[in-house]
This record gives structure tokens, sequence and C-alpha cells, in this order.
């Protein structure tokens, strides 16, 4: 594969474009995966089952104005710790399987073990990371393509 480079590009901005879309393409997989390292790497957050009591879907941002993007479901559940009940909260738009998400379902969350009020729903966002992927991948062959050229 052959990548056409700007020579006129001196070769440290070079490398700080590169090594920038290295970056943007380890937070978003950071973003993507954030839930599953708070769970399972950092032991952070426990998981729960939940039941949901509301769940609707949005089309207005917090400003009260009609949202341009796609609407987001709102669900709010409740949940036991140590037989307390907890009531969360979150906002559903990774999977295009919540939007059938409702009232009575149960799910799961994960709720903080030092703040058991605080809770989220995690899910790994495989199109993030797949973007990411793409930013790093696309970043190393750049790289590559100016290191030979020079």
């Amino acid at each position: 594969m052959n990548i056409i480079v700007n020579k006129n590009i001196s070769k440290k901005a070079f490398a700080i474009i590169a090594f920038g879309g290295i970056l943007i393409g380890i937070v978003m997989i950071y973003i993507a995966t954030k839930g599953f390292i708070n769970v399972n790497i950092l032991k952070n957050y426990k998981k729960e089952i939940a039941e949901i009591y509301y769940s609707e879907i949005e089309d207005i941002d917090n400003m009260g104005e009609k949202r341009d993007s796609s609407p987001i479901r709102v669900i709010k559940y409740n949940y036991f710790v140590d037989n307390k009940q907890y009531i969360g909260q979150d906002r559903l738009w990774y999977k295009t399987s919540d939007k059938n998400v409702k009232v009575g379902d149960k799910i799961e969350i994960y709720y903080d073990i030092n703040n058991p009020s605080k809770s989220k729903t995690y899910h790994i966002s495989y199109i993030l990371i797949l973007l990411a992927i793409c930013f790093i991948v696309f970043s190393l062959l750049l790289l590559k393509q100016r290191i030979k050229e020079d």
C-alpha cells in the first residue's frame, strides 16, 4: 500500500501529526472500554442486576432544544446493595438493541463499591474500537511511508 505524503511538511510537524493520530486512537479505545477497565481491571465497580422503571426516548438536549443527532433512550432503574435500594439513571446510545429496552426489563448495571449510589450501564463500543484502530494503523502507515522516503 503506497500512501502519498506531502514532503513540504517538516519532519517534526509530520511526527506530531502521526503521533497525534496514534494518541487519539488510544484515547478512543480507552473511552470504548472504560466500563470493562473499571469493572475487571481496577475493580472499582461491581456488577448488579437492576430493574428498569422508566424508559423513554428523548430528542431534547440539556438546554431544551431539539437534538440534531439521534434521539437517546433515557432509563431509570432501581437496584439493591446489601438489602438497601438505590435508584440510578443512564442514557443508552451505544447499541441498537438498546432501542427495545422497556419498563420491567432487567439489565446489568455497575455500581461504585465505595459509593453504591453511583451506578452506570457500560457497553463496549466495538464501532469506536474499530475507528480507533483505523486511526492508529493509518498513522503508523503514514509514519512508515515518511521514514521510507527519507
